[in-house]
Parts: C-alpha cells; structure tokens; sequence
C-alpha cells in the first residue's frame, strides 16, 4: 500500500508540474509576442527616422521591403546635407502596440520629434517638429514584422 500511495503521489506531482509548466509556457508566450511587437517597432522606428532605410529591412516583412528601397532611392543631397546639419537625429516614443485579429496583425502609434520628412516626391525634405504616425505589424514567421502598404502615415 505504501508503494502505491508514493506511485500516486509521484504521478499526481508529474502532472502538476505539467500543467503549471504548460500555463507558464502559453502564459509567457503571449507576452513575449506583444513583448517582440514593440520590439520591432522600436528597431524600425530608430532606424525609419533616422534615414537608415537599410537597417530598417529586418523589421519589415519582404513585401514591404520595395517601400525602403524606394524611399531610399529618393534621398537627394540637399537631404543628406540637411540630416548632417540637424543638431541631433530624431527621438520617438511608442505611444501604443495593439494587438488584432488573433494576435496575427497589430498597430502601433509612435510620437517622433525633429523628424526630417519626405512626404512630397521632387520637393525639399522638412523638418516635422512633432507628429505621430501610425505603423501595420504582421506576425510571420515566428516574429513581429512592420507590414508597409507605403510609407509610414502620420495620424491626423
């Protein structure tokens, strides 16, 4: 009887310990996911907003990459000279990341200040003294990527 009360008691324990470590496991799993959402946005936004177009790739999904190249293919040198000529690069903070349908697509609002933009193709880039944009995530691939459909918008 006493090996079958310590047999009880072991499987009753393994079971347990099953159980609390599956909770732990979808627990912590969802918040990781919302964790590495802001994650990537963070990554994209320091290097969206700071002009570095090529560091912003890993944190887009591919269809979204052309959007980087294309920016990147509209950099005049009046840019380049006004992004040397700013006192400093430009701050953002994550306002947001909102999770949608069944944790696959998120939005994000981040409030970026001293942001050179270039919102109109052919014309001089301007500095955006303050203004929050909207940023499309997609969860693909085991990872948060920023989903582009154009350029970052801002939020009116």
């Amino acid at each position: 009887m006493h090996r079958f009360n310590h047999l009880l008691f072991n499987s009753l324990a393994g079971i347990s310990f099953f159980i609390i470590l599956q909770w732990c496991f979808f627990s912590c799993g969802h918040i990781h996911q919302s964790d590495s959402a802001e994650a990537c946005v963070d990554s994209f936004s320091q290097h969206y907003f700071n002009w570095q177009f090529q560091r912003s790739m890993p944190f887009v999904t591919p269809t979204s990459q052309k959007w980087l190249r294309y920016v990147a293919s509209q950099v005049q040198q009046d840019d380049v000279e006004q992004l040397r000529n700013m006192p400093q690069g430009a701050t953002y903070k994550i306002i947001n990341v909102d999770t949608e349908d069944g944790d696959s697509v998120a939005v994000s609002h981040v409030l970026v200040r001293g942001f050179l933009c270039m919102d109109t193709i052919g014309k001089k880039s301007h500095v955006i003294d303050e203004a929050t944009y909207e940023i499309k995530l997609h969860y693909q691939g085991g990872k948060w990527l920023v989903n582009l459909d154009g350029l970052p918008k801002k939020v009116k």
